[in-house]
């Protein structure tokens, strides 16, 4: 048979009916759970609950900062979900030396929440990982290519090969991937043609605060006031086109705004994975935040809103 049509989602890409990635062909969805010892994606429990109800395949993915507690972080976050797969993701540039144990620990730790995988790249697994990772099956990152490169494994259980894929019902771009069929747990339900969608609401980003509107402002103004896009106000609290805002309406503001965003001061030796597992946040929020693109540079004494 066919390899099976699947995706993986984060917070980034907001709300999700699930309902239309079903009818759309896919058959399963890989999820942000959490990250770190403290980090928990804001709209991952949502997204396993509701793409479980749409009858798709689902698994729940860690981010990797090599720690073994990590486990005990996932799993509080993972219980009672019903996961069908418990994945592992290990690509975090800033570590060193080989993570067999460590990795191996962490998929033992939670492999009885639901089928255990581990996720890398094939540079990152040459770099650091041996053949005794094997234990657990490959889900593969490798982007244009007809087949993935796969070290150490026989084969892959699953492949994401395409990071700018558009399917309905997600908004923007999302990862797109194969999974060969007789990994599926054949726990998926047939597509319905008459049911209605079903629409995750992602939780709110804590911190956005609100912000009451003052003589002579206007939505461009509080943005460069607040340091935040005019337009994610104007979405969040349903302004369309003129734009019309009143003088003592108390609007709510975007996460990072100004008057309510927390600081963190850059440190010696500090990378934004290091600091995302610190303070509890996502990394690639924090540079997204701050408009800090790939390679990530920072340096001490930057101050980071968060």
């Amino acid at each position: 048979m066919a390899n099976l049509k699947g995706v993986d989602v984060s917070h980034w890409q907001g709300k999700t009916d699930w309902q239309s990635v079903k009818r759309a062909g896919y058959a399963f969805v890989f999820i942000k759970l959490t990250e770190g010892t403290s980090y928990v994606d804001p709209n991952g429990v949502d997204n396993a609950k509701v793409a479980k109800q749409a009858g798709l395949m689902i698994g729940g993915y860690h981010f990797f900062h090599g720690v073994a507690r990590e486990s005990t972080h996932f799993r509080s976050v993972a219980k009672g979900l019903n996961l069908d797969y418990v994945i592992l993701d290990s690509e975090d540039t800033t570590l060193k030396g080989d993570l067999t144990d460590v990795s191996l620990s962490f998929l033992d730790a939670v492999a009885d929440l639901g089928k255990g995988v581990f996720y890398s790249n094939p540079s990152y697994i040459k770099s650091h990982y041996n053949k005794e990772m094997t234990k657990y099956p490959l889900w593969i990152a490798h982007y244009g290519v007809d087949q993935p490169n796969v070290p150490l494994w026989a084969s892959w259980s699953a492949w994401q090969y395409n990071d700018k894929g558009k399917v309905p019902g997600i908004a923007g771009d999302v990862d797109l991937n194969y999974m060969i069929d007789s990994f599926a747990v054949k726990k998926v339900a047939k597509p319905s043609t008459t049911a209605k969608p079903i629409i995750n609401k992602p939780a709110p980003k804590p911190g956005g605060g609100t912000y009451t509107v003052k003589s002579g402002d206007s939505l461009s103004v509080i943005g460069q006031k607040e340091d935040v896009d005019w337009r994610e106000i104007a979405k969040l609290n349903n302004i369309k086109s003129p734009y019309l805002i009143k003088t003592g309406q108390v609007l709510k503001m975007p996460y990072g705004s100004k008057s309510t965003a927390k600081i963190y001061t850059v440190k010696s030796g500090d990378t934004l994975s290091q600091i995302g597992a610190k303070i509890g946040v996502d990394w690639q929020t924090i540079a997204k935040l701050n408009g800090i693109k790939p390679p990530y540079t920072i340096f001490p004494g930057q101050k980071l809103k968060y």
